[in-house]
């Protein structure tokens, strides 16, 4: 129990110099692998808003963020600096939603779905 107690202290205290509010997590107690016990692993939900960056993240490894127009550079500058993985996937702006050079979702659309999905959900 100490190591999730100290993992917890961890994380509180990572958030609270961030500023970055928690908004939800997950923990297992019951964690093994063949006959060998994991160590508890906490997991927490974070939504932060640092100098128009904008934080989402349900994962110990990745994070999606959102920011405005002209502060690519200063974000790729940050996680390079600090040895953290950085990926350009899409940007917004205009009637449709890019995905890199994959893939255009049109905002309609994706409006759409996300109105219609818990009225969906409940006629189950």
């Amino acid at each position: 129990m100490w190591q999730f107690a100290e993992v917890v202290r961890g994380l509180a205290d990572g958030c609270a110099a961030l500023g970055v509010p928690v908004t939800g997590g997950n923990v297992s107690f019951y964690n093994s692998t063949e006959a060998m016990a994991i160590y508890p692993t906490p997991i927490v939900g974070v939504l932060g808003v640092l100098d128009d960056v904008a934080l989402f993240s349900e994962s110990a490894a990745r994070a999606v963020v959102a920011m405005r127009a002209g502060t690519e550079l200063r974000v790729r500058e940050l996680c390079e600096a600090t040895g953290v993985p950085y990926t350009a996937i899409g940007t917004t702006g205009g009637d449709a939603l890019p995905v890199g050079d994959l893939f255009d979702v049109r905002l309609d659309e994706l409006r759409a779905v996300h109105e219609a999905a818990l009225p969906v959900a409940f006629e189950r």
